[in-house]
């Protein structure tokens, strides 16, 4: 009787050593991890299965600025000259919550009179600018009357490793729209990146040979979960392989307030910095490059007061370590105003622990120069001047003269044009024009117009001041 519970016993010891191991071996099988799960995703989340979860939340986004323009030997019209002209430019976003805020970049939308946000899907919202911050090149939109759309989980980017796995997408107009190229993360913390147009004050790029693409400035780098890791910003330039997405631990931190308390207040020390180069830490007699080295303290600032001399190399801020100007330039504008922090000094050879309160950040001129741009001029209503002419055994209505910086003149009418249609009604005089434009904009939406130059024909899209 014994003899026969024990081998019992030992049958089901083995079944459950068996059942156990198979278990195992399947998690192994199939790249699980144990202890790291959401680290190492199934082979069955492949690219492809990636790019049809996150493409519906990456948004295209369509500015128009207004730009001063010198005066055209030719281009006057209506005695004013052309002083005003429209740029339309485009770029990406992500919506990242269900209120319908999109995350870009700064320099997508700054100076933009005009945004369009167009969907995966192809519906297209106006919006407007919730916040912006230029030091981060981080900024912020808000849909109007959208409903409930698509968005994207935001990851974690502190713990990026390099080797990781990730994708730049994007949805710029044109040719490259829904744009998703596959790489690695093949570097992190990377500042004093100079970026054409001017680089963002606060730089913790992390590097990355997924190509990013022109027009995917602002849409997001994402991991193999599909999570928002880094947003986009900018790339090596042709043939260098590598481009550069802003950490989204920064830009969620950025977005955040941005959305509930408005322009940003950071943190202010008072000093110019270096960095600490292999001759310069010899010369320091210091043990290892680290830290950022104060060649000037200004005077009355919170450096002044807590001591800090030219010649010091602090090497950490709140009790985390500075490994160079960038770090700490972080770190002290993430430090609350008022905030008391204790430092990590090297002054020539002794180590120091001194205490700084800091102040509020004065106001710099961080913005890079895009060139010349100014908010939308006053429409003077459609800027269309019209009269009626006789074509062929017809009538219709020829553009005479276009006022500057008029809805006419961004919609890309000229003087000669003759407008055939109006929102697929026949305009054959003056009044017919009128009456087609006025119920644009009672309806609060552009005019569909066919118009005809030098015997070619096309449409356009004219705006009403309501639209």
């Amino acid at each position: 009787m014994w003899d026969l519970l024990a081998d019992g016993l030992k049958l089901v010891i083995w079944t459950v050593f068996v059942l156990l191991l198979g278990i195992l071996l399947g998690y192994a099988a199939t790249g699980r991890s144990l202890v790291h799960p959401d680290r190492h995703p199934p082979e069955t989340e492949t690219s492809t299965t990636v790019a049809a979860r996150v493409l519906p939340a990456v948004v295209s986004v369509e500015v128009k600025r207004w730009i001063s323009h010198p005066p055209v030997e030719g281009l006057e019209i209506a005695d004013t000259p052309l002083d005003h002209i429209p740029v339309p430019a485009s770029g990406s976003g992500f919506l990242f919550d269900h209120q319908g805020h999109v995350l870009t970049n700064d320099h997508v939308v700054r100076g933009a009179a005009d945004i369009w946000i167009h969907l995966h899907d192809g519906r297209q919202y106006r919006a407007d600018v919730v916040g912006s911050d230029p030091e981060t090149d981080v900024a912020v939109l808000s849909l109007r009357d959208a409903p409930p759309l698509p968005v994207l989980a935001l990851g974690r980017s502190e713990f990026l490793e390099i080797g990781e796995w990730v994708a730049a997408v994007g949805n710029p107009l044109g040719h490259l729209s829904e744009s998703f190229t596959v790489g690695v993360v093949s570097g992190v913390g990377r500042h004093e990146i100079a970026i054409r147009g001017g680089a963002p004050t606060y730089q913790d790029f992390i590097q990355t040979d997924a190509a990013i693409q022109f027009g995917n400035s602002g849409g997001p780098l994402v991991n193999r979960n599909g999570e928002v890791i880094g947003v986009n910003t900018a790339f090596g330039g042709s043939g260098s392989g590598i481009g550069f997405a802003i950490p989204i631990d920064l830009a969620g931190k950025v977005a955040e307030a941005l959305i509930d308390d408005g322009p940003l207040v950071r943190g202010y020390l008072g000093v110019m910095l270096q960095e600490v180069d292999p001759d310069l830490a010899r010369a320091l007699s210091m043990e290892r490059i680290e830290g950022a080295l104060v060649r000037e303290v200004f005077a009355d600032t919170p450096a002044a007061a807590a001591g800090i001399g030219a010649g010091d190399v602090i090497v950490s801020f709140g009790g985390k370590p500075v490994q160079d100007v960038g770090g700490l330039r972080l770190l002290v504008a993430d430090a609350a105003v008022g905030e008391t922090v204790p430092l990590g000094v090297y002054r020539f050879g002794q180590d120091l622990s001194l205490h700084v309160t800091l102040s509020e950040r004065p106001e710099f001129d961080v913005t890079p120069d895009l060139g010349h741009s100014f908010e939308a001029p006053p429409p003077r209503e459609f800027g269309l001047f019209v009269s009626a002419v006789a074509v062929s055994a017809t009538t219709a209505v020829r553009v005479d003269s276009i006022a500057s910086g008029s809805l006419a003149a961004a919609a890309g009418l000229v003087p000669g044009d003759l407008i055939l249609e109006l929102d697929g009604e026949a305009i054959l005089s003056v009044d017919e024009l009128d009456r087609g434009l006025e119920r644009a904009r009672a309806a609060a939406r552009p005019a569909a117009v066919r118009a005809d130059r030098d015997g070619d024909s096309w449409y356009l899209a004219l705006a009403t001041p309501e639209s």
